[in-house]
């Protein structure tokens, strides 16, 4: 959070600063394996979009499936960006978390 807000203060608020929760190509098995967090993945996001509010960030790249949830957890005007959108019958690729 201190990083998050040094950043905040270095840039002022001439631009959108932007966090990241966790990757859309990540699954909850990989995040509890790789990353050692043994929460689900949605309480992961949940909580690292509360401490990116709390720093001042204007928002969070999050899946789309978690933007009703981050933004109930924040703030309505909390920016959300989706890279995981496909259009319907799209391949994946290497996107864990997509919508359409």
């Amino acid at each position: 959070v201190e990083m998050m807000k040094a950043a905040r203060e270095g840039l002022g608020s001439q631009a959108k600063l932007i966090a990241v929760t966790q990757l859309t190509s990540t699954s909850e098995a990989q995040m509890q394996e790789f990353q050692n967090i043994q929460t689900s993945l949605q309480e992961s996001v949940i909580h690292y979009a509360k401490k990116t509010a709390e720093a001042g960030l204007d928002g969070v790249v999050c899946s789309a499936q978690e933007v009703q949830v981050i933004k109930q957890a924040t703030n309505p005007d909390f920016i959300c960006l989706t890279p995981g959108i496909r259009p319907a019958g799209a391949a994946v690729g290497d996107q864990k978390r997509v919508m359409t």
